[in-house]
Protein backbone atom coordinates (compact mmCIF):
# COMPACT_ATOMS: atom_id res chain seq x y z
CA UNK A 1 0.00 0.00 0.00
CA UNK A 2 2.94 2.59 0.87
CA UNK A 3 4.40 1.61 -2.43
CA UNK A 4 0.85 2.69 -4.28
CA UNK A 5 1.07 5.68 -2.42
CA UNK A 6 4.17 7.05 -3.80
CA UNK A 7 3.66 5.92 -6.86
CA UNK A 8 0.65 8.26 -6.91
CA UNK A 9 2.65 11.70 -6.68
CA UNK A 10 5.03 10.29 -9.52
CA UNK A 11 2.46 9.77 -12.39
CA UNK A 12 1.43 12.99 -11.23
CA UNK A 13 4.97 14.70 -11.84
CA UNK A 14 5.33 12.22 -15.35
CA UNK A 15 1.81 14.23 -16.89
CA UNK A 16 3.11 17.75 -15.45
CA UNK A 17 6.34 16.56 -17.05
CA UNK A 18 5.20 15.45 -20.45
CA UNK A 19 2.71 18.49 -20.46
CA UNK A 20 5.24 21.01 -19.80
CA UNK A 21 7.80 19.16 -22.67
CA UNK A 22 4.22 18.87 -25.24
CA UNK A 23 3.85 23.02 -25.45
CA UNK A 24 7.11 24.93 -23.82
CA UNK A 25 10.18 22.38 -24.63
CA UNK A 26 9.08 21.36 -27.67
CA UNK A 27 6.84 24.35 -29.22
CA UNK A 28 4.19 24.09 -32.33
CA UNK A 29 6.01 25.86 -34.66
CA UNK A 30 9.39 24.02 -34.31
CA UNK A 31 7.76 20.78 -33.68
CA UNK A 32 5.62 20.64 -36.58
CA UNK A 33 8.03 22.32 -38.88
CA UNK A 34 10.82 19.51 -38.13
CA UNK A 35 8.27 16.80 -38.48
CA UNK A 36 6.68 18.13 -41.79
CA UNK A 37 8.46 15.22 -43.75
CA UNK A 38 7.92 12.59 -41.86
CA UNK A 39 4.51 12.73 -40.90
CA UNK A 40 2.80 15.20 -42.85
CA UNK A 41 -0.38 16.32 -41.31
CA UNK A 42 0.19 14.14 -37.96
CA UNK A 43 3.20 16.38 -37.49
CA UNK A 44 0.70 18.97 -35.40
CA UNK A 45 -0.51 16.52 -32.80
CA UNK A 46 1.15 17.44 -29.88
CA UNK A 47 2.59 13.71 -28.46
CA UNK A 48 3.71 14.64 -25.34
CA UNK A 49 0.51 16.24 -24.26
CA UNK A 50 -0.85 13.48 -25.85
CA UNK A 51 0.35 10.82 -23.69
CA UNK A 52 -0.32 13.04 -20.58
CA UNK A 53 -3.83 13.44 -21.08
CA UNK A 54 -4.10 9.38 -21.65
CA UNK A 55 -1.94 8.79 -18.64
CA UNK A 56 -4.09 10.80 -16.42
CA UNK A 57 -7.44 8.29 -17.09
CA UNK A 58 -4.97 6.13 -14.53
CA UNK A 59 -5.36 9.06 -11.81
CA UNK A 60 -9.37 9.09 -12.18
CA UNK A 61 -10.35 6.55 -9.10
CA UNK A 62 -14.31 7.64 -9.28
CA UNK A 63 -16.22 9.33 -12.26
CA UNK A 64 -19.12 11.34 -10.91
CA UNK A 65 -21.94 11.23 -12.78
CA UNK A 66 -21.28 14.97 -14.33
CA UNK A 67 -17.62 13.33 -15.40
CA UNK A 68 -19.41 10.14 -16.88
CA UNK A 69 -21.99 12.39 -18.79
CA UNK A 70 -19.61 15.18 -20.49
CA UNK A 71 -16.76 12.80 -21.29
CA UNK A 72 -19.53 10.47 -23.17
CA UNK A 73 -20.51 14.20 -24.57
CA UNK A 74 -17.25 14.76 -25.75
CA UNK A 75 -16.43 11.08 -27.29
CA UNK A 76 -19.54 11.27 -28.89
CA UNK A 77 -18.36 14.73 -30.50
CA UNK A 78 -15.90 12.43 -32.94
CA UNK A 79 -19.03 11.65 -34.90
CA UNK A 80 -19.68 15.15 -36.13
CA UNK A 81 -15.91 15.77 -36.38
CA UNK A 82 -15.48 12.96 -38.39
CA UNK A 83 -18.03 13.04 -40.78
CA UNK A 84 -17.42 17.33 -41.52
CA UNK A 85 -13.59 16.07 -42.33
CA UNK A 86 -14.76 12.42 -44.38
CA UNK A 87 -13.49 14.54 -47.60
CA UNK A 88 -10.28 15.32 -45.90
CA UNK A 89 -7.06 13.49 -45.71
CA UNK A 90 -6.80 10.78 -43.20
CA UNK A 91 -4.21 12.75 -41.50
CA UNK A 92 -6.74 15.66 -40.39
CA UNK A 93 -9.24 12.89 -39.84
CA UNK A 94 -6.83 11.83 -36.93
CA UNK A 95 -5.03 15.12 -35.83
CA UNK A 96 -7.84 17.48 -35.20
CA UNK A 97 -9.78 14.81 -32.08
CA UNK A 98 -6.43 14.72 -30.54
CA UNK A 99 -5.71 18.58 -30.96
CA UNK A 100 -9.05 19.93 -30.16
CA UNK A 101 -11.04 17.24 -28.33
CA UNK A 102 -8.26 14.95 -26.29
CA UNK A 103 -7.01 18.43 -24.38
CA UNK A 104 -10.72 18.51 -23.08
CA UNK A 105 -10.26 15.61 -20.87
CA UNK A 106 -7.29 17.08 -18.56
CA UNK A 107 -10.11 18.60 -16.56
CA UNK A 108 -11.24 15.68 -15.41
CA UNK A 109 -7.35 14.86 -13.73
CA UNK A 110 -7.85 15.31 -10.12
CA UNK A 111 -4.07 15.19 -8.74
CA UNK A 112 -3.53 13.65 -4.69
CA UNK A 113 -4.84 16.14 -2.67
CA UNK A 114 -1.82 15.62 -0.23
CA UNK A 115 0.92 15.74 -2.76
CA UNK A 116 -0.78 17.92 -5.75
CA UNK A 117 0.27 21.43 -3.91
CA UNK A 118 4.26 20.30 -4.11
CA UNK A 119 4.01 18.65 -8.06
CA UNK A 120 2.38 21.83 -9.12
CA UNK A 121 4.57 24.21 -7.37
CA UNK A 122 7.55 22.62 -9.46
CA UNK A 123 5.79 22.87 -12.39
CA UNK A 124 4.49 26.36 -11.50
CA UNK A 125 8.48 27.06 -10.74
CA UNK A 126 9.20 25.55 -14.15
CA UNK A 127 6.51 28.12 -15.97
CA UNK A 128 8.08 30.79 -14.11
CA UNK A 129 11.56 30.02 -15.24
CA UNK A 130 10.52 29.94 -18.88
CA UNK A 131 8.63 33.02 -18.60
CA UNK A 132 10.91 35.17 -17.61
CA UNK A 133 13.25 33.76 -20.23
CA UNK A 134 10.81 34.68 -22.51
CA UNK A 135 10.13 38.33 -21.51
CA UNK A 136 14.25 38.63 -21.81
CA UNK A 137 13.05 37.31 -25.38
CA UNK A 138 10.40 39.78 -26.11
CA UNK A 139 12.41 42.30 -24.75
CA UNK A 140 15.70 41.73 -27.16
CA UNK A 141 13.05 40.89 -30.29
CA UNK A 142 11.80 44.94 -29.50
CA UNK A 143 14.78 46.21 -29.54
CA UNK A 144 16.08 44.02 -32.56
CA UNK A 145 13.27 43.73 -34.71
CA UNK A 146 12.25 39.92 -34.40
CA UNK A 147 15.89 39.27 -34.79
CA UNK A 148 16.04 36.02 -33.20
CA UNK A 149 12.86 35.00 -35.01
CA UNK A 150 14.64 36.06 -38.26
CA UNK A 151 17.47 33.58 -37.56
CA UNK A 152 15.06 30.66 -36.44
CA UNK A 153 13.25 31.33 -39.69
CA UNK A 154 16.51 31.14 -41.66
CA UNK A 155 18.15 28.21 -40.18
CA UNK A 156 14.89 26.21 -40.82
CA UNK A 157 14.66 27.02 -44.45
CA UNK A 158 18.19 26.27 -44.99
CA UNK A 159 18.07 22.89 -43.52
CA UNK A 160 15.12 22.29 -46.34
CA UNK A 161 11.82 22.66 -43.88
CA UNK A 162 9.31 25.60 -44.67
CA UNK A 163 8.24 27.57 -41.35
CA UNK A 164 5.38 29.20 -43.12
CA UNK A 165 3.78 30.37 -39.86
CA UNK A 166 7.35 31.92 -38.69
CA UNK A 167 7.02 33.42 -42.25
CA UNK A 168 3.98 34.68 -41.37
CA UNK A 169 4.38 36.88 -38.39
CA UNK A 170 7.37 38.43 -39.82
CA UNK A 171 5.73 39.35 -42.96
CA UNK A 172 3.48 41.20 -40.72
CA UNK A 173 6.21 42.65 -38.78
CA UNK A 174 4.10 45.04 -36.78
CA UNK A 175 6.05 45.60 -34.02
CA UNK A 176 4.34 43.46 -32.17
CA UNK A 177 5.95 39.98 -30.15
CA UNK A 178 5.80 36.74 -32.12
CA UNK A 179 8.04 33.52 -31.66
CA UNK A 180 8.49 29.74 -32.25
CA UNK A 181 6.30 29.71 -29.29
CA UNK A 182 3.08 31.27 -31.01
CA UNK A 183 1.38 35.01 -32.32
CA UNK A 184 1.45 37.74 -30.21
CA UNK A 185 -2.15 36.71 -29.12
CA UNK A 186 -0.62 33.40 -28.21
CA UNK A 187 2.02 35.27 -26.39
CA UNK A 188 -0.52 37.90 -24.11
CA UNK A 189 -2.60 35.09 -23.48
CA UNK A 190 0.61 33.05 -22.21
CA UNK A 191 1.95 36.44 -20.06
CA UNK A 192 -2.24 36.63 -18.63
CA UNK A 193 -1.78 32.98 -17.59
CA UNK A 194 1.61 33.36 -15.98
CA UNK A 195 -0.53 36.24 -14.02
CA UNK A 196 -3.56 34.23 -12.94
CA UNK A 197 -1.31 31.57 -11.70
CA UNK A 198 1.14 33.31 -10.01
CA UNK A 199 -1.23 35.10 -8.24
CA UNK A 200 -3.87 31.98 -7.42
CA UNK A 201 -0.93 30.63 -5.64
CA UNK A 202 0.67 33.48 -3.45
CA UNK A 203 -2.86 33.72 -2.40
CA UNK A 204 -2.73 30.02 -1.75
CA UNK A 205 0.64 30.21 0.39
CA UNK A 206 -0.55 33.38 2.02
CA UNK A 207 1.59 36.09 -0.15
CA UNK A 208 -0.33 37.97 -1.94
CA UNK A 209 1.38 40.94 -1.61
CA UNK A 210 3.82 39.59 -4.22
CA UNK A 211 1.08 39.76 -6.82
CA UNK A 212 1.44 43.49 -7.81
CA UNK A 213 5.35 42.34 -9.01
CA UNK A 214 3.24 39.53 -10.97
CA UNK A 215 1.56 42.37 -12.27
CA UNK A 216 4.34 44.45 -13.25
CA UNK A 217 5.87 41.58 -14.85
CA UNK A 218 2.83 40.93 -16.93
CA UNK A 219 2.13 43.81 -18.00
CA UNK A 220 5.44 44.46 -19.67
CA UNK A 221 4.91 41.09 -21.52
CA UNK A 222 1.68 41.99 -22.72
CA UNK A 223 2.52 45.42 -23.90
CA UNK A 224 5.18 43.79 -26.13
CA UNK A 225 2.53 41.82 -27.73
CA UNK A 226 0.37 44.75 -28.24
CA UNK A 227 -2.61 42.57 -27.83
CA UNK A 228 -5.94 44.72 -26.85
CA UNK A 229 -7.76 42.11 -25.53
CA UNK A 230 -4.79 41.33 -23.09
CA UNK A 231 -4.09 44.37 -21.45
CA UNK A 232 -7.56 44.60 -20.69
CA UNK A 233 -7.51 40.90 -19.56
CA UNK A 234 -4.32 41.82 -17.45
CA UNK A 235 -6.12 44.96 -15.84
CA UNK A 236 -8.93 43.10 -14.81
CA UNK A 237 -6.28 39.93 -12.90
CA UNK A 238 -5.27 43.05 -11.24
CA UNK A 239 -8.36 44.01 -9.64
CA UNK A 240 -9.47 40.66 -8.81
CA UNK A 241 -6.29 39.74 -7.23
CA UNK A 242 -5.09 42.70 -5.62
CA UNK A 243 -8.22 43.81 -4.55
CA UNK A 244 -7.35 43.34 -0.63
CA UNK A 245 -3.91 46.05 -1.47
CA UNK A 246 -6.09 48.70 -2.59
CA UNK A 247 -3.42 51.03 -1.93
CA UNK A 248 -1.46 49.48 -4.79
CA UNK A 249 -3.75 50.90 -6.89
CA UNK A 250 -2.09 54.61 -6.24
CA UNK A 251 1.03 53.18 -7.17
CA UNK A 252 -0.06 52.20 -10.77
CA UNK A 253 -1.33 56.16 -11.88
CA UNK A 254 2.40 57.13 -11.60
CA UNK A 255 3.60 53.99 -13.55
CA UNK A 256 0.98 54.29 -16.21
CA UNK A 257 2.17 58.07 -16.12
CA UNK A 258 5.68 56.88 -17.29
CA UNK A 259 4.91 54.21 -19.56
CA UNK A 260 3.27 57.04 -21.31
CA UNK A 261 5.07 59.72 -21.52
CA UNK A 262 8.29 57.25 -22.52
CA UNK A 263 6.63 55.46 -25.19
CA UNK A 264 5.81 52.53 -24.00
CA UNK A 265 2.20 52.70 -24.44
CA UNK A 266 2.48 53.85 -27.73
CA UNK A 267 1.72 50.92 -29.77
CA UNK A 268 -1.45 49.74 -27.63
CA UNK A 269 -2.74 53.10 -27.52
CA UNK A 270 -2.03 53.28 -31.32
CA UNK A 271 -4.35 49.78 -31.83
CA UNK A 272 -7.18 50.86 -29.32
CA UNK A 273 -7.57 54.65 -31.15
CA UNK A 274 -6.19 53.89 -34.79
CA UNK A 275 -7.37 50.04 -35.26
CA UNK A 276 -11.30 49.16 -35.30
CA UNK A 277 -11.82 47.74 -31.21
CA UNK A 278 -12.33 44.07 -32.50
CA UNK A 279 -9.92 44.26 -35.58
CA UNK A 280 -12.55 43.71 -38.19
CA UNK A 281 -14.37 40.86 -36.14
CA UNK A 282 -17.48 42.06 -36.11
CA UNK A 283 -17.12 43.79 -39.35
CA UNK A 284 -17.01 40.49 -41.21
CA UNK A 285 -18.58 38.67 -38.86
CA UNK A 286 -22.21 41.08 -40.09
CA UNK A 287 -21.16 40.37 -43.68
CA UNK A 288 -20.70 36.53 -43.27
CA UNK A 289 -24.33 36.35 -42.04
CA UNK A 290 -25.97 38.83 -44.63
CA UNK A 291 -24.19 37.07 -47.34
CA UNK A 292 -25.79 33.82 -47.41
CA UNK A 293 -22.74 31.52 -48.03
CA UNK A 294 -22.18 28.80 -46.84
CA UNK A 295 -24.25 29.06 -43.48
CA UNK A 296 -24.02 27.19 -39.98
CA UNK A 297 -25.02 23.98 -39.87
CA UNK A 298 -26.26 22.18 -36.93
CA UNK A 299 -24.81 18.74 -36.91
CA UNK A 300 -21.84 19.17 -38.91
CA UNK A 301 -19.38 21.39 -41.03
CA UNK A 302 -17.55 22.25 -43.76
CA UNK A 303 -14.34 20.45 -42.47
CA UNK A 304 -11.06 21.13 -40.11
CA UNK A 305 -10.34 25.18 -40.28
CA UNK A 306 -12.05 25.56 -43.32
CA UNK A 307 -12.21 29.19 -43.44
CA UNK A 308 -8.42 29.45 -43.81
CA UNK A 309 -8.28 27.56 -47.00
CA UNK A 310 -7.56 30.46 -49.86
CA UNK A 311 -9.82 28.70 -52.32
CA UNK A 312 -13.39 28.96 -49.42
CA UNK A 313 -15.67 31.10 -50.60
CA UNK A 314 -15.41 33.33 -46.93
CA UNK A 315 -11.82 33.37 -47.11
CA UNK A 316 -12.21 37.25 -47.62
CA UNK A 317 -13.99 37.35 -44.29
CA UNK A 318 -12.62 34.69 -41.89
CA UNK A 319 -12.24 37.80 -39.31
CA UNK A 320 -15.85 36.38 -38.53
CA UNK A 321 -14.05 33.41 -37.33
CA UNK A 322 -11.79 34.80 -34.86
CA UNK A 323 -13.95 33.93 -32.36
CA UNK A 324 -13.61 30.13 -31.53
CA UNK A 325 -17.17 29.65 -31.11
CA UNK A 326 -17.48 30.64 -34.62
CA UNK A 327 -14.72 28.24 -35.92
CA UNK A 328 -16.03 25.10 -33.98
CA UNK A 329 -19.90 26.01 -35.88
CA UNK A 330 -18.26 26.48 -39.24
CA UNK A 331 -16.00 23.44 -38.98
CA UNK A 332 -18.24 20.74 -37.41
CA UNK A 333 -21.48 22.44 -36.55
CA UNK A 334 -23.37 24.33 -34.05
CA UNK A 335 -23.99 21.38 -31.56
CA UNK A 336 -19.98 20.77 -31.50
CA UNK A 337 -18.88 24.16 -30.58
CA UNK A 338 -21.77 24.53 -27.85
CA UNK A 339 -20.71 20.79 -26.17
CA UNK A 340 -16.98 21.64 -26.44
CA UNK A 341 -16.84 24.68 -25.66
CA UNK A 342 -19.34 25.62 -23.40
CA UNK A 343 -19.45 22.19 -21.81
CA UNK A 344 -15.63 22.64 -20.65
CA UNK A 345 -16.72 26.35 -18.97
CA UNK A 346 -19.55 24.80 -17.37
CA UNK A 347 -17.66 21.94 -15.71
CA UNK A 348 -14.21 23.78 -14.80
CA UNK A 349 -16.83 26.65 -13.11
CA UNK A 350 -18.65 24.46 -11.23
CA UNK A 351 -16.18 22.35 -9.81
CA UNK A 352 -14.04 25.71 -9.06
CA UNK A 353 -17.71 27.26 -7.62
CA UNK A 354 -18.85 24.32 -5.62
CA UNK A 355 -15.93 24.83 -3.23
CA UNK A 356 -16.07 28.47 -3.36
CA UNK A 357 -12.80 28.95 -4.86
CA UNK A 358 -14.04 32.79 -6.26
CA UNK A 359 -10.61 33.58 -7.13
CA UNK A 360 -9.62 30.64 -8.64
CA UNK A 361 -12.75 30.68 -11.09
CA UNK A 362 -12.68 34.80 -11.97
CA UNK A 363 -8.87 34.18 -13.17
CA UNK A 364 -10.37 31.17 -15.35
CA UNK A 365 -13.21 33.37 -16.45
CA UNK A 366 -10.54 36.10 -17.57
CA UNK A 367 -8.42 33.62 -19.33
CA UNK A 368 -11.13 32.05 -21.20
CA UNK A 369 -12.56 35.40 -22.12
CA UNK A 370 -8.82 36.03 -23.63
CA UNK A 371 -8.83 32.68 -25.36
CA UNK A 372 -12.50 33.27 -26.72
CA UNK A 373 -11.61 35.81 -28.87
CA UNK A 374 -8.50 34.40 -30.28
CA UNK A 375 -9.25 31.70 -33.25
CA UNK A 376 -5.94 29.34 -32.17
CA UNK A 377 -8.19 28.01 -29.54
CA UNK A 378 -9.99 26.12 -32.40
CA UNK A 379 -7.66 25.28 -34.88
CA UNK A 380 -5.93 21.50 -35.30
CA UNK A 381 -2.35 23.59 -36.12
CA UNK A 382 -1.94 25.15 -32.59
CA UNK A 383 -1.17 23.82 -29.34
CA UNK A 384 -3.59 26.59 -27.58
CA UNK A 385 -6.14 24.57 -26.99
CA UNK A 386 -3.44 22.34 -24.73
CA UNK A 387 -2.03 25.72 -23.35
CA UNK A 388 -5.86 26.76 -21.73
CA UNK A 389 -6.62 22.95 -20.56
CA UNK A 390 -3.26 22.61 -18.83
CA UNK A 391 -4.07 25.97 -16.68
CA UNK A 392 -7.10 25.29 -15.88
CA UNK A 393 -5.76 21.66 -14.70
CA UNK A 394 -3.54 24.09 -12.24
CA UNK A 395 -6.35 26.31 -11.42
CA UNK A 396 -8.17 23.23 -10.35
CA UNK A 397 -6.09 21.54 -8.71
CA UNK A 398 -4.42 23.82 -6.99
CA UNK A 399 -7.68 24.88 -4.88
CA UNK A 400 -8.35 21.53 -4.03
CA UNK A 401 -4.82 20.57 -2.88
CA UNK A 402 -3.88 20.93 0.97
CA UNK A 403 -2.35 23.58 2.71
CA UNK A 404 1.26 22.56 3.70
CA UNK A 405 2.06 22.49 7.34
CA UNK A 406 3.64 26.11 6.79
CA UNK A 407 1.17 27.97 4.90
CA UNK A 408 3.60 30.56 4.20
CA UNK A 409 6.08 28.37 2.76
CA UNK A 410 6.91 28.03 -0.76
CA UNK A 411 6.73 24.10 -1.30
CA UNK A 412 8.94 24.00 -4.73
Amino acid sequence: MEKANRSIPRLDGVILSLLFLGVFIAPMHLRSTLLQKPLDSLRVINFPCALAALLSFARIRKWEKLDFFLAAAWVLLVIPMFFSNRERTSYIQISAPLQLLLPLFLVFFRMEPDHSRKALGVFLFCFDLFMVFYLALGVFERFTNLSALTWARDQLSALGFKPSELTRYLEERDGRFASIWGHPLTNAFLFNAFFALNAVWLRKINRQKLTPVVFLFTLVGVLLCSSKMGIVVCLLLLGITCREQKKWFLLFVPLLGILYFTGALDRILFRFTEIDLTSGRLQDLQQYFSSGLMPLRFLSGYGSNAALLKDCPVYEINNAFEFPVMMYSFDYGILFSLVAILGVFTFVSWRMLRKRHWTSWLCYVCLFAEISAYNAYALRNQDVCWMMCIFSLFLLNLGEAKPAGNPGQMVT
